[in-house]
């Protein structure tokens, strides 16, 4: 099989034609694996929320409306196809290792859009292309978009791994002018998934235009910088007020320091104040947000606080100052009705600790708030005799 030629069909076929301008986009272009694939099987394991960082030289663009892929901006007629619709699946494979590999300029095409469901991945990628584009983007600037993935019908997103499962058996019998040898699908599977170190961070994508419009929030990246409140959060954050070292900022590398740092093999024990301290530069974040999105944001930066939650660590459940800030706190209610732990989902694996006690302190919270509401309800009605 001549896999230059391949590429340069598909080329052709994807450039061949131009959105109709007077067409009306698709809210959303679902990803359609076949029906008796495990990438089918997978379309419902995405997790409740995630996130997506936005600046100006972006390749896809964010507004108040939609998102959209490069493929979109170019006007290529590919923008509208789904890629499980192509019959030359080996370049599918090809265009899709290229971006998940960050390579920019890797391949003219590129239809997909990236997600993350770490919190703190977005964080250090704020950080990271403040420093690393041209155009120094100022905080101001750069967006951090959260999105309910609830509110979009299933294949909107699919996960990176689920992906490469389904590409990685067509991404064979490269030529050397594309990537050199174990730069394929299979060796970005084998290394996200089963690196020591955890070079894992909740990758999603996204196809084509999707329609966001009232189901996001928007945070600009101030709102975190300003007032120290990220240090504040977490002191292993003051390395993100400093310029890099050298110039040259880290991205995937300092998320595994950072993971290391605010969660190390010995568990600190915090005070009551300091813990508190920590959830007030929290509670300025979020109160910079909807309603409806404040208890997520708040249970997904407590996490970063690098706490420990559950009640056997901290004593009785009514001595825990972080359940207390979530009981009193400004939630708009929701956050005993809306968001139980079983429409709450997180995919927590053991390699990303940020996702992992964001699952614990949605699972505390709730188990806090039945408590307290039984107990509530245990207590008698004291009545005291006349004097």
């Amino acid at each position: 099989m001549n896999s230059d030629s391949n590429v340069d069909d598909l080329s052709t076929e994807m450039a061949s034609a131009s959105l109709d301008d007077g067409g009306t986009d698709p809210e959303q272009l679902l990803f359609k694996p076949p029906l008796d694939s495990k990438a089918y099987k997978s379309l419902d394991d995405i997790p409740r929320y995630l996130y997506r960082v936005f600046v100006p030289s972006s390749d896809a663009k964010t507004d108040s409306i939609w998102v959209r892929s490069k493929s979109v901006l170019q006007g290529r007629s590919s923008s509208t196809k789904d890629i499980f619709d192509y019959e030359n699946q080996q370049s599918i494979a090809y265009q899709l290792n290229m971006h998940l590999r960050w390579r920019r300029n890797g391949y003219a095409e590129n239809n997909f859009v990236s997600w993350t469901s770490s919190l703190l991945f977005a964080i250090q990628y704020i950080y990271y292309r403040r420093f690393k584009d041209h155009d120094k983007p100022s905080l101001n600037d750069i967006e951090l978009h959260v999105i309910d993935t609830t509110s979009f019908p299933t294949g909107t997103f699919m996960r990176d791994l689920d992906l490469m499962d389904f590409f990685g058996e067509y991404d064979y019998d490269r030529h050397p002018h594309y990537y050199p040898p174990n730069y394929n699908l299979p060796n970005l599977r084998t290394f996200r998934n089963e690196h020591l170190e955890g070079y894992y961070f909740g990758e999603y994508l996204s196809q084509g235009s999707l329609k966001i419009e009232s189901n996001f929030q928007m945070i600009t990246a101030n709102v975190l910088f300003d007032n120290d409140r990220l240090h504040r959060l977490q002191p292993a954050f003051a390395a993100l007020y400093r310029d890099p070292e050298d110039g040259v900022p880290k991205w995937a590398d300092a998320v595994i320091d950072l993971r290391k740092a605010i969660w190390p093999q010995t568990t600190r024990l915090l005070s009551s104040a300091e813990i508190n301290r920590r959830l007030q530069a929290v509670k300025e974040i979020v109160d910079n947000s909807a309603p409806s999105y404040r208890f997520p944001l708040g249970i997904y930066l407590a996490a970063l606080t690098g706490t420990e939650s559950t009640t056997e660590d901290q004593g009785t459940a009514d001595d825990n100052v972080i359940f207390q800030f979530f009981r009193l706190g400004t939630w708009d209610g929701q956050e005993h009705s809306g968001f139980q732990p079983f429409n709450f989902d997180v995919i927590a694996p053991d390699t990303m600790p940020e996702l992992k006690h964001v699952q614990t302190l949605v699972r505390e919270t709730h188990k806090h708030f039945l408590l307290t509401q039984a107990l509530s309800q245990l207590m008698p009605t004291v009545s005291y005799p006349p004097i």
